[in-house]
């Protein structure tokens, strides 16, 4: 639900918060208007915190996380022959899809599936029956946390193999230097060798030098 405070913005807006709806708790003070787009607004601006608004029952981001997390029952994942949604369980799934789909990007918004959809409204709604409604009306399956991952795996993956190229130019490096540096322990070895072989050639007075 939206709470009214008595404070206001610099541009002369009432400041409203967002409060959830199961743990009670509130979102951060947003300007906008007290009327019904007003709510809408306040709504829209603490959606990027996570915040989401279904079947007029306001979530904060804690509360929607349990609710993906709740486990659905993977038997109702195709609905049965004999079994088939009625219209209002359309009017329903479009209504959710419409809040949680992204047409643009032709994937769900954060990490939603069909699966989480049903969950969310709940009424017996079967997953199946939002993959049908969202493949005739609206996209293809695939979200933006697995296109976000995708594309973060794929970042990383590039600086691993940055790193990697840049780790071995290293140790061959070190290892030409290694080898540099046994050559100059050898001709020292050498040099000390000579050089004592001369002292004893010379005799006692080279011995004293």
């Amino acid at each position: 639900m939206i709470s009214d405070t008595s404070e206001s913005s610099r541009s002369g807006f009432p400041k409203r918060r967002v409060v959830c709806d199961d743990c009670g708790a509130t979102s951060d003070l947003v300007a906008a208007e007290k009327t019904a787009s007003g709510e809408a607004q306040a709504r829209r601006k603490v959606a990027a915190e996570g915040w989401t608004y279904v079947k007029h029952k306001d979530r904060c981001a804690s509360c929607e996380a349990q609710r993906k997390e709740k486990p659905v029952n993977s038997k109702s994942e195709t609905p049965p022959p004999n079994r088939q949604p009625t219209r209002a369980d359309k009017r329903q799934i479009m209504s959710a899809l419409s809040e949680f789909y992204d047409e643009d990007a032709q994937r769900y918004s954060g990490g939603e599936t069909d699966t989480t959809m049903a969950q969310l409204i709940g009424d017996g709604i079967l997953p199946g029956w939002v993959a049908q409604v969202r493949e005739e009306f609206f996209g293809p399956a695939g979200n933006e946390e697995i296109a976000s991952l995708v594309e973060e795996s794929a970042q990383l993956a590039a600086t691993m193999e940055a790193k990697a190229r840049s780790v071995d130019g290293q140790i061959r490096e070190a290892i030409a230097s290694l080898r540099d540096l046994n050559k100059m322990r050898g001709d020292l070895d050498k040099m000390r060798a000579r050089i004592e072989k001369l002292r004893v050639a010379i005799g006692p007075k080279a011995m004293a030098v």
